[in-house]
C-alpha cells in the first residue's frame, strides 16, 4: 500500500507542476519524465504477478536516468468508485528527462523484458507525464 500511496503522489505532482503547453523538447534537461505502466495479466496467478515484478527488477530498474523506480501488485483492498481495478502490476519510473525515458525505450534490456514477458500481457496501458 505504501508504494500505491508514494507512486501516485509523485505522478499527481510530476503533473501538477507541469506548465507546458507546447510539446516537449527532448534536449530540455530541465523536464523530469513519469512513466507509468499498468499490466493486467492473461495468467494473473500469484506465481505469475510475482514473476512480472520481479522481471521488472532485473530488466527496467538499473538504467541509466532513473531517478524514481517501483514495482508492485495492485492494492486489491483499494475498491472506491475512483480506483481502477483493470491491472495486476503497476510500473512508475522518473527519470530525470526525456532523453533518458527515450533512451531507455530502446535499450536492450527494455526489449528482452518485452520479448520474454509480453505473452502473458491481457493490457498494458502507458501514462507519461512531465514536469
Amino acid at each position: 500500500m505504501k508504494f500505491v500511496i508514494v507512486a501516485f503522489a509523485l505522478l499527481i505532482s510530476a503533473c501538477a507542476h507541469t506548465s507546458q503547453s507546447q510539446p516537449i523538447n527532448s534536449a530540455d534537461t530541465s523536464i523530469l519524465l513519469t512513466h507509468s505502466v499498468f499490466f493486467k495479466l492473461e495468467n494473473n496467478d500469484e506465481a505469475s504477478i510475482l514473476e512480472l515484478t520481479e522481471a521488472c527488477n532485473k530488466y527496467l530498474k538499473p538504467h541509466e536516468g532513473i531517478e524514481y523506480f517501483a514495482v508492485g501488485p495492485r492494492a486489491i483492498d483499494k475498491k472506491r468508485d475512483v480506483n481502477d481495478q483493470n491491472f495486476d502490476v503497476a510500473l512508475i519510473i522518473i527519470f530525470k528527462d526525456v532523453a533518458s525515458h527515450d533512451a531507455y525505450q530502446t535499450s536492450e534490456k527494455h526489449l528482452k523484458f518485452i520479448e520474454l514477458y509480453k505473452d502473458n500481457w491481457k493490457n498494458v496501458r502507458v501514462f507519461d507525464g512531465v514536469s
